[in-house]
């Protein structure tokens, strides 16, 4: 995975290691995955080895040499922007937040000083992910997990709490890792060691809507569409070599059409690509965003997703990203796909992840938490049928502090601001974020509406312009009114994972070798035989449908035929006022997404 790797003394008394060199060497080779990889090293001591890893297209500054005048920075990504002052002030150990907060881009950043204090900081939104952990006296960081574990010292522990949230939610949450003693560095966060000591600070904090209520309605579509047209124009670079992703969705298409206003409406200089299992359909995105390509005049391309090579796609993804989320398990081809681009002379991807207001509105945090799909491993009772039971108690426990804490980042405030809080805070960070990790391989990923200019200016936007994505809706229907003319899609294309479950050879031939492997270390924590009755149970059944399914399939039809905002309070009511109820997909493929991480580590013991 692209990014900054290195090991830094913390503690004066920490013991020399002879082997420090070593495993410098060995963190780098475990992080180089392709001939485009560039690996920089820095360091003349065992007290500072810092590298950076990672194609040369996708880091923009160049890489210090002068050994003798601090402090030196070290940059892996982009910074539009940077202070010529040093980034952190060496006074109590406390970082300079004005000067990090005035940084703008997609990056992690280092920085040391003469005096040892170093500084170790990411973006916003944690766009390069930053794992570490202390090691007998010694910071010792990396880009993937896996490349901690080139460290003998590093403890092989489980977080009872990140293996509660993982099988509950589908992803981490917060600073987690898999492991007890490893953690990943938050967006708006910077690790400082100095005087002995390592520690997290924030730098910065998403804060919607609490300076609202001063702009009008006309006054922030407005400047909404200002700033999403700067940041497309920023981040848009050469377009011969840049990639939008483009769906039937408002998102890319508020994304294409800041574009198309940079190359001065010139479509053909442009380039997008949406992938599906399909373009069969009128209202799904790929057809969709076909037709919006061909309005447009971009070129345009289709990617379909198959489930070939399930298993090999599925490995190759979830090692990279260290199990934090079950992304790789339901997306394991993008990764190929970017590989693909990237052999079409592609460079960059524009991306359209967002926090723009997320879904319907909350009255609760315990709302809030349903909506942004966070959830403690108790709320659904059937996971304590696969979890053994030596564990499960201590898992609940552990994945109840964890959501304590996560309530108590939001305590006493809106439950509409909350919510959006923890969408921003856990949920893309912790899951959109992964799906974004894997693919830095291959090409530079600009989130173009997380710009740094928007995320401060839904500190203006009040909740209820907020929820829904109302504003940025009107905003962009304001600015593009030829894009917002046509269709959006009514559903996505992607598969039908129930149907895979039941009917998909390579899908069920994964998961029956996973459940067969007797001997993996995965089957300490869960229950071997119950998984496998699980997925027994998904075989189609022949022959007249159950009773269940004819019910179910009557009530879609009658719900299709409701107005949309009916439909969307439906859904909304069903999310918040009823348990949790994982589909077996869901259980299945979480499971082995523990089990690769379980396996690998107990093999690097």
């Amino acid at each position: 995975m692209p990014g900054l790797f290195g090991i830094v003394r913390v503690s004066p008394d920490a013991p020399r290691r002879p082997d420090l060199r070593t495993i410098f060497g060995a963190m780098a080779d475990r992080l180089a995955h392709t001939q485009e990889d560039v690996v920089n090293r820095w360091g003349q001591t065992d007290d500072l080895m810092i590298g950076r890893v990672g194609p040369g297209h996708l880091h923009h500054t160049e890489w210090p040499t002068d050994f003798q005048k601090p402090p030196r920075r070290f940059v892996a990504g982009v910074l539009h922007m940077t202070p010529n002052r040093p980034l952190a002030v060496q006074r109590s150990g406390a970082i300079s937040p004005s000067s990090l907060s005035a940084l703008r881009g997609f990056y992690a950043v280092a920085e040391h000083h003469a005096s040892g204090h170093f500084m170790l900081a990411v973006d916003r939104r944690g766009s390069f992910p930053v794992y570490y952990a202390q090691i007998d006296g010694f910071l010792v960081f990396a880009p993937e997990v896996r490349a901690l574990l080139a460290h003998p010292g590093l403890s092989r522990s489980l977080d009872p709490g990140a293996m509660g949230l993982l099988l509950a939610s589908g992803h981490l949450i917060s600073d987690q890792t898999l492991l007890a003693d490893v953690r990943r560095l938050r967006g708006g966060h910077a690790l400082v060691v100095e005087e002995g000591l390592c520690q997290s600070q924030p730098y910065w904090r998403f804060r919607p809507g609490t300076r609202a209520g001063g702009e009008s309605t006309h006054e922030l579509e407005l400047e909404l569409g200002r700033l999403v047209r700067g940041a497309a124009r920023r981040n848009l670079g050469d377009p011969s070599k840049a990639v939008i992703f483009l769906s039937g969705g408002a998102d890319s298409r508020g994304i294409l059409g800041a574009a198309l206003e940079a190359v001065d409406g010139d479509g053909a200089s442009l380039q997008t690509v949406t992938w599906g299992t399909g373009e069969e359909g009128r209202d799904s995105d790929a057809p969709i965003a076909a037709r919006i390509a061909e309005a447009t005049g971009v070129h345009h391309r289709f990617m379909r997703r198959t489930t070939q090579d399930y298993e090999r796609h599925f490995r190759d993804g979830n090692a990279l990203i260290g199990s934090a989320s079950d992304v790789v398990a339901y997306h394991p081809l993008e990764y190929s796909f970017m590989q693909d681009l990237r052999g079409a002379g592609f460079e960059r991807a524009l991306r359209g992840d967002e926090a723009l207001g997320w879904s319907t509105p909350v009255r609760t945090l315990a709302a809030a938490l349903t909506k942004v799909k966070l959830h403690r491993l108790e709320e659904d009772s059937r996971l304590s049928s696969y979890v053994a039971p030596r564990y499960y108690d201590d898992w609940c426990r552990a994945s109840d502090e964890v959501m304590a804490k996560a309530e108590e980042e939001v305590r006493g405030t809106a439950a509409d601001d909350a919510k959006d809080y923890l969408y921003f805070a856990h949920r893309l960070e912790g899951y959109l974020n992964t799906a974004t990790y894997y693919k830095l391989i291959w090409l530079d990923q600009r989130n173009v509406l997380l710009d740094e200019e928007i995320l401060d200016f839904f500190e203006l936007v009040p909740a209820s312009f907020r929820v829904d994505k109302l504003l940025y809706r009107r905003a962009m229907a304001r600015a593009f009114p030829q894009l917002w003319a046509l269709p959006f899609a009514a559903g996505n294309s992607l598969e039908n994972w129930r149907s895979l479950l039941a009917e998909d050879a390579a899908v069920r031939g994964f998961i029956q070798k996973s459940l067969d492997d007797e001997r993996s270390h995965v089957w300490e924590f869960f229950d071997r035989r119950a998984l496998a009755l699980l997925f027994q149970s998904t075989v189609p059944h022949v022959g007249r449908q159950p009773a269940s399914q004819r019910a179910r399939a009557v009530m879609r039809a009658a719900l299709l035929r409701l107005p949309g905002p009916v439909v969307r309070g439906l859904q909304n009511l069903r999310e918040t006022h009823t348990s949790l109820h994982l589909p077996a997909h869901a259980i299945l493929l979480r499971v082995l997404v523990i089990k690769q991480f379980v396996d690998e580590i107990a093999s690097a013991k």
